[in-house]
């Protein structure tokens, strides 16, 4: 399956939906892993994996991290895998998209990206970016739509313009299920960002700590070409060679042994000072 690419500079200039070109998908070699023990489960554990080639064989990077999937687990998406067995994601199904699948646009509050990022697809959510969810509207369903500089928006706008201010959608990384050819019941708007709560599942979104997401914003390389791969780990077990995945072995290394930490004297005392407590966590 191909790919389309948002081309954000036009977009803004013009006023129009993105993506506008079609190129051939690249081998991997930035991996992100997200299992899950079964298909009806709402946790599990997102690992990133990097090679040089390839024909290299894949390296894990940092630690695995916990993330919380569909309040009704995982169903099937639409990606770069064929069709196979199983629960078909649907709109509405309160699913993630299990699958493979290539990362699009990262979307967020700030003008630009945290230090550091590598990532050059970035749209900064305003007053006048929508994500179109409406199959019904005359612009490509699933994807983003910016409005040029003095455009008035057109009566169907406010309906469809992205939530700003939202802490757990301070940062959005698009996985482009339904993304390409979208078929408007087979679901759409998924996306990594911050989750609500340690045990709050998302309504098809992967979701995790605002410290997780950060990291995973700024080692994404596009250079790298990385994919999602997403599943429940019987399908995993299933999958693992055809897909050019890392070996069940990988991921049962352990993790290596911290390093000693020498004892450090006691500091000294603080002045007294005033603290913020109680500041909640985004609902």
């Amino acid at each position: 399956m191909g790919r389309l690419i948002p081309l954000l500079a036009l977009a803004v200039a013009l006023g129009c939906a993105c993506p506008a070109a079609v190129h051939a998908v690249e081998p991997p070699d930035q991996l992100l892993l997200a299992l899950a023990p079964t298909t009806e489960a709402t946790h599990g554990t997102l690992r990133r994996f990097e090679r040089d080639s390839p024909q290299s064989s894949w390296r894990e990077v940092g630690q695995a991290v916990p993330i919380l999937f569909g309040k009704n687990g995982l169903a099937w998406g639409r990606g770069l895998h064929d069709p196979q067995p199983g629960p078909q994601k649907q709109l509405g199904d309160g699913r993630a998209p299990a699958g493979r699948f290539l990362i699009g646009p990262i979307l967020g509050d700030a003008p630009r990206l945290p230090e550091g990022a590598k990532w050059t697809d970035y749209i900064q959510k305003t007053d006048r970016v929508a994500w179109i969810d409406d199959p019904a509207l005359p612009v490509p369903y699933n994807h983003a739509y910016i409005l040029r500089e003095g455009e008035e928006p057109p009566p169907w706008f406010e309906g469809q313009r992205m939530r700003l201010g939202d802490p757990a959608h301070e940062w959005e990384i698009t996985i482009e299920h339904n993304y390409d050819d979208p078929v408007p019941s087979a679901g759409n708007a998924i996306f990594f960002h911050v989750e609500r709560g340690t045990d709050r599942p998302s309504f098809g979104c992967t979701v995790m700590t605002r410290d997780d997401l950060r990291e995973l914003v700024t080692w994404l390389d596009p250079k790298a070409h990385p994919q999602l791969v997403q599943l429940a780990e019987s399908d995993y077990e299933r999958l693992w060679k055809d897909w050019d995945l890392p070996g069940p072995g990988a991921l049962a290394a352990p993790a290596p042994a911290p390093a000693p930490v020498s004892p450090t004297p006691a500091p000294a005392p603080i002045a007294p000072s005033v603290v913020l407590t109680n500041l909640g966590r985004p609902r």
